[in-house]
This record gives C-alpha cells, structure tokens and sequence, in this order.
C-alpha cells in the first residue's frame, strides 16, 4: 500500500499537523519541504514504497525521477492506540525503532 491519501512534494512539512496534530517533525525542520526531508532522511536515493515514520503518521514515497527526487508522497495514518493490543504496539515500537537505526 503506497498511502491513503497522496501530498505534494512541495509543501512545508509543519503542513502534516493539519493531517494529524501528533506527528513527530524535527526541530528546524517544520519548514523543510516534504520531498527534501524525505530525499535526505532515506540517504538521498529514495525508491517507490520506501517510509518514513513521523510518529502517527507514515510517509511513502509513491513516485520518484531518475535523480532520486520524490516527485508523489503517500500517507498512511497509524491505528489508534486504544484500538491497537498491547502486545502488537510494542512489537512495532521495537521493530520501528530498530529499522529506524538500518542505514543503506
């Protein structure tokens, strides 16, 4: 699944807090645009279905040119935690936090 809902690569990223008020965004990096963070944060070579996990909400790359520039996001939105069991949330906690530290 490439995302619910598909963003412009051109905006500000402190536009996901109308999306989700939870989302997790660096400090300094509010005005960033998407398609740079995430071109950066994926070490510069993004590929169709790579993530990017901001708390709450997740972002994919849906579509990017032959210079690695994002040109189509997806976003995918987290469950809610009261609907999520225990046991799965900290599987995925622990998975996302090691897969987090993998670099390419």
């Amino acid at each position: 699944m490439l995302g619910t809902d598909v963003l412009m690569p051109d905006r500000p990223l402190r536009e996901l807090r109308a999306i989700d008020p939870k989302v997790v965004i660096p400090p300094g990096a509010e005005e960033n645009r998407l398609a740079d963070f995430m071109k950066e944060k994926l070490g510069g070579k993004p590929q169709i279905a790579d993530r990017l996990h901001l708390g709450p909400l997740s972002l994919i790359v849906r579509e990017a040119d032959e210079a690695h520039n994002v040109t189509s996001i997806g976003v995918w939105r987290e469950p809610e935690e009261q609907n999520t069991p225990r046991l799965f949330r900290r599987w995925r906690d622990r998975t996302t936090k090691r897969w987090s530290k993998f670099k390419r």
